[in-house]
């Protein structure tokens, strides 16, 4: 995660961004930003990037030629914190605090697809998995994620066809330094 007390600057394709974090809430080339948490290039329009906004539960575009700033999507349920694009369909896959959710670029919605709003762990079948701050998150294929479940020390793969998550890696033993990985 990101976190910071100054302007974050990123650098794409030679030309620097420089965006201001401030307690607020602004769109434009001005923008402000509480929490940035992660930013990512969209796989569909190479001019756009997508960035996190954890305490204000927003995700924002980045318009690369006229550096403008967006809020696509705002919901302070949700802290986002980790996205990822599917490539395909432009839907973004993101972390929030106790779970997973989808953005339909298309219906411009946020949909809970695993966890819930209620800390712990439980894999399992979707509607009953329980997370704590996931993190990370990647394709092993087009159905399957694997995700960070941060303070369960977990990695966890969630399946989308079948609707199940399972723990492949935790944390094991009274020091909790021991790590159990069973990949198949």
């Amino acid at each position: 995660s990101i976190f910071w007390n100054g302007p974050i600057s990123i650098e794409y394709l030679g030309v620097v961004y420089t965006i201001y974090n401030t307690t607020g809430q602004r769109d434009g080339i001005d923008a402000l930003l509480t929490y940035p948490s992660s930013i990512i290039v969209d796989l569909l329009n190479s001019t756009q990037l997508f960035i996190t906004d954890y305490s204000q539960g927003s995700l924002k575009t980045i318009n690369t030629v006229s550096k403008h700033v967006l809020t696509i999507y705002r919901d302070t349920s949700f802290w986002l914190s980790h996205m990822l694009q599917e490539p395909s369909t432009g839907n973004i896959y993101a972390t929030f605090e106790q779970g997973i959710g989808l953005y339909d670029s298309h219906s411009n919605t946020f949909s809970v697809i695993a966890g819930s709003f209620t800390r712990g762990f439980l894999d399992g079948e979707i509607p009953w998995l329980r997370f704590n701050e996931p993190r990370g998150l990647l394709f092993l294929s087009r159905s399957q994620l694997l995700i960070a479940d941060a303070m369960n020390r977990r990695l966890r793969v969630l399946d989308l066809m079948t609707n199940t998550s399972s723990s492949i890696c935790s944390v094991l033993g009274d020091t909790q330094t021991e790590i159990f990985c069973h990949v198949s």
